[in-house]
């Protein structure tokens, strides 16, 4: 029996457009979270693409989330905390103590000294505040910075074919002796490595269960 295959440890592709404008832009640090039939969340490094985004955190969602459909026309929200190690509170103090230093310097130009010059553009853009100074700052926007900052809106609309690392999915366990890797339905077959519904994170697992996969049946294998 051959479960349902997917793709997994691939990047996402978003629908928005301004993405091409910080391709490039890496984050350490990130918790993404996709909302499809339900909440997925991973923390960790990811970087910015001409397309969406990909490092090892996307690569990790995508295999929790590997068996979700979305696409132009069914597009999945997620979310990008890009301030993970502060709360919205000690996010809007750090905000506004540089407000209050450079009070009279165009916002972006305050934005950047937290997040790359490029991001900070997008953020100014989005919320329509490119062309105010520091001290023009009202409290809707700053509410809206913060939330922006913490909460990145985007869509999933596709996954990048052809980038995938491995297959989720594969023959199913229950119809294999974890033991010998021996086929429980014709003696003599021995599966081993993707084949199998084995599927891990990014970080060398896959390689791993297909070495000692492939060493357990070939010693079986060896004593026929």
């Amino acid at each position: 029996t051959i479960t349902p295959l997917a793709p997994s440890l691939n990047a996402f592709i978003f629908k928005e457009t301004w993405i091409q404008r910080v391709a490039g832009v890496s984050f350490p640090k990130a918790t993404l979270t996709l909302h499809g039939s339900k909440k997925f969340t991973f923390s960790g490094p990811f970087l910015f693409t001409h397309t969406g985004i990909t490092g090892p955190a996307v690569f990790s969602l995508s295999s929790l989330s590997a068996y979700e459909i979305f696409d132009q026309n069914h597009p999945a929200p997620l979310f990008i905390d890009l301030m993970t190690d502060l709360n919205f509170d000690q996010l809007s103090a750090e905000i506004h103590q540089l407000i209050s230093a450079h009070p009279k310097k165009i916002f972006v130009n305050i934005l950047d000294m937290m997040i790359p010059k490029s991001l900070a553009e997008i953020v100014c853009r989005e919320l329509h505040i490119e062309k105010k100074h520091g001290n023009e700052i009202s409290k809707s926007d700053f509410s809206k910075i913060t939330q922006w900052l913490k909460h990145v809106p985007v869509h999933v609309v596709g996954r990048a074919s052809g980038e995938e690392f491995v297959t989720a999915g594969g023959i199913d366990l229950s119809e294999v002796d974890s033991q010998t890797l021996q086929s429980k339905i014709c003696p003599n077959l021995y599966f081993a490595g993707e084949i199998l519904d084995i599927d891990g994170f990014t970080g060398g697992f896959n390689l791993q269960s297909a070495w000692a996969t492939g060493r357990l049946a070939g010693i079986h294998l060896s004593h026929q």
